[in-house]
């Protein structure tokens, strides 16, 4: 399992990668909503402010041409926390509505979806303190994807803000180990 998971995370990114250079090639008029998101999830790797509302931008046009499709508003609502954790929001009421929004949308197409039940996780433990209701949307998230890095972040900071750091910091290793080129590993 520790092998699939490193390997699994390692060609993730290297496909994403084989994506963009396809989509180099391709007018315009020919992306879809799913090449807007590679391109989005590009940009925002930048951590660059205007390269970052430009994703901003390109997910939610990806999301008018395809709302069907919950991958893309769990990236909507990752926006939205980068945002108001990067301290870049206008309005951070009406981001952090944004973001839960996103949440709602994503699992309400997916009920499975790992990153959105893990994001909504660490909402619910971060900016509501309410814990129970984090620790079992963690559970369900990684009992969908036990070896998803991102999954794994995103449970990590709660049980810090919980008093277990050892514990935060544990999931905090795993994730890396799973994704250690992960370009928003800062996080």
């Amino acid at each position: 399992d520790r092998i699939a998971a490193v390997i699994a995370n390692t060609l993730a990114p290297r496909v994403q990668a084989a994506e963009l250079t396809r989509l180099r090639r391709l007018r315009p008029s020919d992306i879809g909503a799913y090449h807007l998101l590679i391109q989005a999830r590009r940009l925002v790797f930048s951590m660059q402010r205007e390269a970052f509302e430009q994703a901003g931008a390109m997910l939610r046009h990806a999301a008018e041409a395809d709302p069907d499709f919950p991958t893309t508003h769990a990236d909507i609502a990752a926006w939205y926390g980068l945002r108001l954790g990067q301290g870049w929001s206008p309005d951070r009421g009406a981001d952090a509505r944004a973001l839960e929004d996103a949440l709602d949308t994503a699992l309400a197409q997916d009920a499975g979806n790992a990153r959105a039940l893990a994001m909504r996780g660490h909402n619910e433990a971060i900016l509501h303190r309410r814990y129970g209701e984090a620790m079992d949307l963690f559970e369900r998230a990684l009992n969908v994807a036990p070896n998803d890095a991102e999954t794994m972040l995103w449970t990590s900071p709660a049980f810090s803000w919980m008093g277990d750091g050892r514990e935060g910091v544990r999931r905090a290793e795993r994730a890396m180990a799973l994704s250690p080129d992960d370009p928003l590993a800062f996080r």
